[in-house]
């Protein structure tokens, strides 16, 4: 493989993580719930968006799913995460899922 390919080009694992969110997003778009998340899921992904806003603007602090993975527990449902965490962050403590 090219060497300059080769880091742009998604892994196959990647590529059904996003098709896990597209799918994800679509069903929600349709009226699917979105089931609940760990707070510590929702934490974590918080903390990276904090630490992220703090170091980086525009489009370098952008979070990847990779990113996401990351943050969150192994057993986390890292869409339904990615859905709840921006309206988390303006309830009040205790509301919050």
């Amino acid at each position: 493989m090219h060497p300059l390919r080769s880091a742009t080009t998604m892994s196959d694992q990647q590529a059904e993580l996003l098709k896990s969110f597209r799918a994800f997003i679509q069903a929600a778009e349709d009226g699917a719930p979105i089931p609940p998340v760990d707070k510590h899921d929702l934490k974590a992904l918080h903390q990276l968006c904090v630490d992220r806003a703090k170091r980086y603007c525009g489009k370098d602090g952008v979070i990847s799913i990779e990113m996401t993975a990351r943050a969150c527990s192994p057993a986390a449902n890292l869409p339904a995460v990615w859905c709840v965490i921006p309206t988390s962050l303006f309830l009040p403590p205790g509301l919050a899922r």
